[in-house]
């Protein structure tokens, strides 16, 4: 199933060769993409070369990317939050429940990385850290870099 909620035109989206035509037929295979409705120039950017079975579920702000290869079994949620956010998964990854939340960073995972249930990464801290005077302690942006044969 392909399911893409973007009512101000705001996605770019990019399959694998097999894959566009795997996800109408299969129900092994399930992506759901939401673009949030908010103002930008620049479209957010999503690329899925292909993946066994699973459900990939992205919420995007436009001006954000979202990269994966040729994947195994996948069951992730990816909350890319800001413009600039990035989230990119390499080839032959397996992940049986994960969530990625990024807001102002990156998540990078190698190829060949197998993760289990209940899995969750964010690359930065949600709310501003501010000291007494006002000024935020926690605005540079942070990122998660996981190897490949993790």
């Amino acid at each position: 199933m392909l399911k893409i909620n973007d009512k101000n035109n705001m996605l770019k989206l990019r399959m694998g060769a097999n894959l566009s035509s795997e996800i109408t037929t299969s129900q092994k295979k399930n992506l759901i993409i939401n673009v949030s409705p908010e103002i930008e120039k620049k479209k957010a950017f999503i690329f899925v070369q292909n993946f066994e079975k699973g459900t990939i579920h992205i919420n995007c702000f436009p001006g954000s990317r979202v990269l994966l290869g040729d994947c195994r079994q996948i069951n992730l949620k990816i909350q890319a939050t800001f413009q600039g956010s990035k989230v990119k998964i390499g080839a032959r990854t397996s992940i049986n429940e994960a969530k990625f939340w990024v807001q102002k960073g990156m998540i990078t995972v190698g190829e060949d990385c197998m993760f289990s249930e209940e899995i969750h990464c964010y690359s930065d801290d949600e709310h501003s850290i501010m000291d007494l005077t006002g000024v935020v302690l926690n605005e540079k942006k942070n990122s998660i870099n996981i190897e490949k044969y993790v």
